[in-house]
């Protein structure tokens, strides 16, 4: 799900960012948004909130990777 600024309100993003700057990324574990889901193929996963300059993006997922650079087995052009 993609919130802008304006639904979430800048109270939200401010104490966000002002509280963990410079994360950008938060794991929410198992979060009333989570559990709102019917539950039968999320027991693994978890809510993860990724801050952008003006939209935040609920994610959930059984985990998520981060790093630098491309994946291995990514080709050029795709």
């Amino acid at each position: 799900m993609i919130t802008p600024e304006e639904v979430i309100g800048q109270g939200t993003l401010g104490d966000l960012r002002r509280r963990y700057r410079p994360a950008a990324m938060f794991d929410c574990g198992k979060s009333e948004w989570l559990r709102s889901f019917a539950q039968k193929h999320l027991e693994r996963c978890h809510h993860y909130q990724l801050v952008f300059y003006d939209h935040l993006l609920e994610v959930i997922a059984e985990g998520v990777e981060v790093r630098r650079g491309g994946f291995e087995g990514e080709q050029p052009g795709r």
